[in-house]
């Protein structure tokens, strides 16, 4: 088999499981699916992202895959689809992805030229949550309503948007949504790369702390 390669980003549901065919398996290192016949975006074979915040606008769950894959390739504006696409390594990168939506609302709040505390206090509790400290309901709460009374008083779309989303405790795909419209309004195209490249390092410096192999592929 001809195994011209390319590497790639590819996010799984929580469980690492699939949610299309009868695949009953839990995805893991070297997991290697295949997919008969010629990829067509969005409908067949076996997609993936160039780059990890491109993944993001596709993901379902927290955890990142990287992927090696050949055969018959297609390839569109922010994603591919393969025969083959095999997993090297992955890591469950919620907080990650936390730590970065954070450093995205903030870079969108300068940007925006937004000093309101109420906004930049909604970050702050989310920073202080992945340091450890445990934050109640209540407290969630009430960041994100005064995140919203900020965004009323005059802060800007794209500021808001992360700073809102960065506040909330839960729903993971206002969050994925948040990160993207933030990269997207508060900067041209070299800064999204930059923060592709945060994104990036974030999730080896993870894959490195837990000793993951291959993570600097």
């Amino acid at each position: 088999m001809n195994r011209n390669t390319e590497m790639g980003w590819h996010w799984l549901h929580n469980d690492r499981t699939l949610r299309y065919g009868n695949d009953p398996r839990v995805l893991g290192t070297y997991d290697l699916r295949h997919v008969p016949g010629t990829p067509e975006l969005r409908h067949s074979g076996l997609h993936w992202s160039e780059r990890v915040n491109d993944a993001l606008n596709y993901a379902q769950g927290s955890i990142i895959c990287r992927v090696e894959c050949w055969g018959e390739t297609v390839h569109g504006d922010d994603k591919a689809a393969s025969e083959y696409r095999q997993i090297r390594w992955w890591v469950d990168a919620e907080r990650v992805l936390w730590a970065w939506l954070c450093d995205t609302a903030e870079e969108a709040l300068r940007v925006a030229q937004v000093t309101d505390e109420r906004s930049l206090s909604a970050i702050s509790l989310r920073r202080e949550w992945l340091d450890g400290r445990v934050v109640s309901d209540q407290e969630w709460a009430a960041a994100r309503d005064a995140a919203w009374a900020a965004a009323w008083a005059g802060a800007g779309a794209a500021a808001w948007a992360g700073a809102r989303d960065a506040a909330r405790a839960a729903a993971w795909a206002a969050a994925w949504a948040g990160a993207r419209d933030a990269a997207r309004d508060a900067a041209r195209a070299a800064a999204r790369a930059a923060q592709n490249d945060r994104l990036e390092a974030m999730i080896r410096a993870e894959a490195k702390r837990l000793n993951v192999a291959e993570w600097d592929r």
